[in-house]
């Protein structure tokens, strides 16, 4: 297919009742040449559909990570893994899975398999990230 290029910075019409996992509110429509793309691809109609943060609110699960927001991710603002990690899956499948099944926002390398699930604080640069949670995505024997 051809490349789709949305530019963020436009403001479309307003969705409402958008919906992600136990939120629902309003979105903006990417509008129609976005809808059509994507309608081909998937080959249902689809939206695409941007996070109205001016005036949504959709706080992370305060369990965890109470004061903090989070978009349309599904639990958090970020996702870690381990290149370790994912060499270790591996190693125990008939057919290796790509890094890009577990969707992670950053990935690092050099450390031993799953020590990632251990990190509660993460320094890259000048950010510091906070380890609050296991992915409900990965399991665990």
């Amino acid at each position: 297919m051809d490349t789709l290029k949305v530019p963020l910075a436009a403001e479309h019409a307003t969705l409402d009742d958008v919906s992600v996992w136990e939120w629902s509110g309003s979105a903006y429509d990417e509008g129609a040449e976005a809808a059509e793309w994507l309608s081909a691809y998937f080959g249902k109609p689809s939206r695409l559909v941007r996070f109205k943060e001016e005036s949504e609110i959709r706080p992370t699960n305060p369990e965890y990570a109470q004061g903090y927001k989070i978009t349309f991710t599904d639990c958090f603002p970020f996702l870690i893994a381990s290149q370790g990690s994912l060499d270790a899956l591996n190693e125990l499948l008939k057919e290796p899975v790509p890094i890009n099944r577990f969707r992670p926002n950053i990935l690092v390398d050099g450390c031993h398999p799953y020590a990632e699930d251990l990190w509660k604080t993460i320094k890259i640069n000048k950010l510091t990230f906070d380890g609050v949670k296991l992915c409900d995505r990965c399991k665990k024997n």
